[in-house]
Parts: C-alpha cells; sequence; structure tokens
C-alpha cells in the first residue's frame, strides 16, 4: 500500500469506490467518473474559496484505489488552519486510512496550521449528499479511525426525512399578511421554491427549499423537496407563522409533483428538533466534523 497524489486518470476507479462507500447513506447517489474528476478539481472555486495549499490524496493496494483524502489549508496568513474536503478508506483498510489522514497531517502543518478539521460543510465535494452536510455518522469506520487519532467532534447537522409526506393544510395565523409563492429553476428537473409572507409590504417570513436535484442527476432525487431555510422576523414569531410558512411550501412543493421532503438542523436547535420531529419529520442522518488540535 503507498500514498500517491491524485491524478484525473484514477477518476473512474475512485468513482465506482465512492459508489460502495456511499452506497447505504442518505441521500448519497450513484456518481460517474467525470463527477467524480470535476468534485476532484483544484480550480472549483465556488466550493474552495479561501483555501490554498491544496493535497488530494489516493491510497492504492496494487493498481486498486482504497482510500482517498482531500486537504487543503485556509488563506489566512495569520491563522491558517487546515481541513479536508472529502475523506474515506475502504472498510477493512484501516492502514490505508491511517496512513492518508497522517500524510494530510504532515502536510497542514508544513503550512503553519496547528489544526485540522475533517468533513468541512463550507467545501464539501458537491457530489456527496447535501448542503449543510458534514460527515455522516454512518461512515462509522471513519469517524472511529479519526476518535482513535484524537479528533473530537466539533460541528454538527442532522437530516429529518419526510417520505411520501402528506401535507396538511395551513391554519389561519392571527397576523394581517399575505403570501407570496416564488418558483426558480435551478439544478433539478423541478424548480427550488420560496414562500414569503409580506406585512405592509416587508417581508417578515420565508421558507426557502431546493430540489434535490440540485445535488444529482439521478431520478430518486427529482422528487425529493429540502427545506433550507425557514424564518420569520422576531417581531412576530410565536404566532404560528412558521407553521403556516412551512405547511403552505410542502402543498406548493406536493402540487408541483414533489413526493418526499426532507429538512436539516444544528444538533443544539432543541427547538427546532422539537418542531420538525412533531411536524411529520423522522430522524435519517446525523452528521458532524471532527477537530484536532496538534501539540
Amino acid at each position: 500500500m503507498e500514498v500517491l497524489r491524485y491524478s484525473a486518470d484514477m477518476s473512474a476507479d475512485l468513482a465506482s469506490s465512492y459508489n460502495r462507500l456511499v452506497h447505504s447513506l442518505p441521500y448519497c447517489y450513484p456518481i460517474t467518473a467525470q463527477e467524480f474528476a470535476s468534485a476532484a478539481h483544484v480550480g472549483d472555486e465556488a466550493s474552495r474559496s479561501g483555501l490554498a495549499h491544496d493535497a488530494v490524496l489516493v491510497a492504492v493496494d496494487g493498481s486498486a484505489p482504497v482510500g482517498f483524502l482531500h486537504v487543503a489549508v485556509t488563506s489566512s496568513d495569520d491563522d491558517p488552519q487546515g481541513l479536508t474536503r472529502f475523506f474515506w478508506y475502504d472498510r477493512g483498510q484501516r492502514v490505508a486510512g491511517q496512513a492518508l489522514l497522517g500524510a494530510a497531517e504532515e502536510h497542514v502543518r508544513a503550512y503553519g496550521a496547528d489544526q485540522m478539521e475533517v468533513f468541512h460543510q463550507n467545501h464539501r465535494y458537491p457530489i456527496y449528499h447535501m448542503r449543510h452536510v458534514w460527515g455522516s455518522d454512518r461512515l462509522e469506520h471513519v469517524h472511529a479511525l479519526l476518535h482513535y487519532n484524537d479528533y473530537r467532534r466539533r460541528h454538527g447537522e442532522i437530516y429529518l426525512d419526510w417520505p411520501e409526506y402528506d401535507p396538511i393544510a395551513p391554519a389561519p395565523v392571527d397576523i394581517a399578511f399575505g403570501i407570496v409563492v416564488e418558483w426558480e429553476a435551478g439544478g433539478g428537473r423541478r424548480q427550488n421554491l420560496c414562500v414569503k409572507a409580506v406585512h405592509d409590504g416587508d417581508v417578515i417570513g420565508e421558507c426557502h427549499s431546493d430540489s434535490c436535484g440540485e445535488y444529482s442527476r439521478v431520478d430518486e432525487a427529482q422528487d425529493r423537496i429540502y427545506t433550507v431555510g425557514l424564518g420569520v422576523d422576531s417581531e412576530f414569531q410565536g404566532a404560528g407563522l412558521g407553521k403556516h410558512l412551512m405547511r403552505r411550501s410542502l402543498v406548493e412543493a406536493r402540487d408541483a409533483g414533489y413526493r418526499h421532503a426532507v429538512i436539516s438542523t444544528n444538533q443544539e436547535n432543541y427547538r427546532a428538533r422539537l418542531f420538525y420531529s412533531n411536524f411529520g419529520y423522522h430522524t435519517a442522518d446525523w452528521t458532524y466534523s471532527l477537530q484536532k488540535r496538534f501539540d
């Protein structure tokens, strides 16, 4: 087993390895070699703004890849920090995972970083999962290796799912407001959705939802809608406007052909978890970043 620098001719084998890895993970779908190559391309400024000194590493056993790690350093000269954009190794290939992690730590320390965070949300590979995600804890062999190497959880996002959802019509709210429904074309076959509450000409609440086709081309993703943002101005909170907006959004999405709903929240936002879990959603995935400070 050895650790090599990634090259584009490895993309087909790595895409196959990735597809095996995520086969049973929620909201993760098969990819092509071209999609993997695009994600691993260092020039992807949309998802790597503020990064420098990338190292894209592949562990190989003979000619077969058995692990992958893309590491970079934040471009702040005053306080550079290491982070990984993605990391995995095949189950049973712990030695490969350890070699990749050691090489990544050595790389970022050479550029002055005193810590490294794995599965960074802001720089995730676009082929992986959905917006706001860290590293799924269903990759338990990867998380276990990180904990063994003194990495500890730092951030977390919980995903809740509502398959074949049956939305309830929104109840009246004791606030004078109007509803604006906006559809916007995106990367999916169905459009993204924003439902706004307007009071005296001002927007006082919004519910934003993405087609999961934004994250994958496969058919299954096109039928799922992901609520990425729900907010109500503080002056109007407590009257049920947030619930009204979410229900209206889900009704609109269902009428447009969406069949499944998903939402996520920070692991420590217990109020949101209470709201969503009593709304019809059930927990589907826990995701975390893990961080280590070097001695």
